[in-house]
């Protein structure tokens, strides 16, 4: 497993950032993210509203919303954005888990987990997630844990890191051609 910054124990700070956007209750999230982004004059097309709808923190809807904003990044899927070299699906199921983020593309294939300090901080959930990302390398993904916090303020910043740290892999076959 990569973890790019040191994890410290620190407040949830998505309830700071999206008060509430997927809280349980009775409306439905994708209401909660597009009043959200409305109130934050943030305009997004209806149908990445709707990809976001598959996030399950506010974290995970800011850590997504920059490659959605890439050139010629298009939907393509119901939890997919494309571009024309790489795939970022949003809860990618793995075998029996959910990976937040699938990342593919240059024979790249990334798991991003972004992790709340809340949730990921008992000695329980710390296993779990080591057996996680045991399957997940096992799969032949690496995998890359973002803290919460890191992942919402400093989004565009794990998303160079990600592109500094696996370079895309030139292709045998066409290389050899």
């Amino acid at each position: 497993m990569i973890h790019p910054f040191s994890y410290r124990h620190e407040p949830e700070i998505v309830g700071d950032i999206l008060p509430r956007v997927l809280d349980g209750g009775s409306v439905h999230p994708i209401g909660k993210v597009a009043r959200w982004l409305r109130m934050k004059r943030i305009e997004v097309p209806w149908n990445v509203v709707q990809v976001l709808e598959n996030c399950q923190s506010g974290a995970e809807v800011l850590f997504a919303l920059p490659f959605s904003r890439r050139p010629g990044c298009y939907v393509s899927g119901l939890n997919q954005f494309a571009t024309e070299s790489y795939t970022l699906t949003l809860q990618a199921p793995i075998g029996p888990y959910y990976a937040d983020f699938l990342l593919e593309g240059h024979n790249l294939s990334i798991v991003v987990e972004v992790d709340g300090s809340h949730w990921h901080t008992s000695e329980k959930q710390r296993a779990n997630d080591e057996a996680r990302n045991a399957y997940m390398r096992s799969a032949g993904y690496t995998v890359v844990r973002f803290p919460a916090r890191i992942a919402t303020y400093w989004t565009d910043d794990c998303w160079k890191w990600l592109h500094l740290n696996n370079p895309p892999k030139k292709n045998k076959a066409r290389s050899a051609a």
